[in-house]
């Protein structure tokens, strides 16, 4: 979850995605809130891991060591190198 949520009333929000397509079929330009994405947004999913847990053996990795893998993988890769 994000660290911060702005409540809008769904019906403002809307008129303002429906803006947002009308000015990005003028544009040609991806909408940054679709109104197809609406259902995704007002409504809170919850979500978990247990299935993957179960079913694949996945155990989740903390945040500080996922981070210094994923640094060690692109050292490795020769990216972030100076030429």
């Amino acid at each position: 979850m994000s660290a911060w949520r702005l409540d809008c009333p769904p019906g403002l929000m809307l008129w303002l995605s429906r803006q947002m397509e009308r000015l990005a079929s003028e544009t040609h330009r991806e909408p940054f809130y679709p109104v197809a994405l609406a259902k995704y947004v007002f409504y809170d999913w919850p979500v978990s891991s247990d299935k993957a847990r179960s079913e694949l053996g996945w155990t989740p990795t903390p945040f500080e060591e996922g981070a210094r893998q994923t640094v060690e993988w692109y050292r490795a890769m020769g990216w972030g190198r100076k030429k």
